[in-house]
């Protein structure tokens, strides 16, 4: 995502960020695969996560919804080691693991009297920008979990950027 894109996207949210409330989160999916390492060669990943959001418009007794953020992590191993100034090229990586983690926020809308209810789209630009940073750090810390527990180092994935919504580089 652009920069003006996540801009437009908080615009288009605004209404809904200024009366939303994250009641619960929770984990709907951990789940992590490891495949034997090659030798003690460096790690790198790809990730970006994907973002779903339930919400009924039209159900006026009903102000809540669910953000569902799902984060598929590719863990990468080295191959070889590298000489001192060689760049790893794609092919000097093999695939060592994969986690997947995807987490659900319940979300509350705090409406007074003469607010209406936000429109779908107002609620999904709130999802895609201000509720995946809220969900982020919950993810970070299932993630870093999972890897831990297959055996590998700690993986604590980089912060969302504010510019682009997009994890950062470690």
């Amino acid at each position: 995502m652009t920069e003006p894109e996540i801009d437009q996207l908080r615009l288009k949210g605004g209404y809904v960020a200024g009366r939303a409330q994250i009641r619960d989160v929770r984990a709907h999916k951990l789940a992590a695969t490891l495949k034997d390492p090659v030798e003690n060669f460096g790690l790198s990943y790809e990730l970006q996560p994907s973002v779903s959001t339930a919400y009924d418009e039209s159900d006026s007794e009903d102000l809540s919804f669910v953000i569902e953020a799902e984060y598929a992590l590719q863990i990468k191993q080295l191959t070889r080691e590298l000489g001192d100034d060689e760049e790893p090229a794609p092919e000097d990586f093999t695939d060592l693991a994969t986690v997947e983690v995807t987490v659900a926020g319940l979300f509350t809308l705090d409406l007074v009297e003469d607010d209406r209810r936000p429109a779908t789209e107002e609620v999904e630009a709130y999802s895609r920008s201000t509720g995946l940073f809220a969900l982020h750090p919950y993810a970070r810390e299932q993630i870093a979990n999972l890897t831990s527990r297959i055996g590998l180092p700690t993986l604590t994935i980089g912060v969302l950027h504010m510019g682009t919504g997009q994890v950062a580089d470690q």
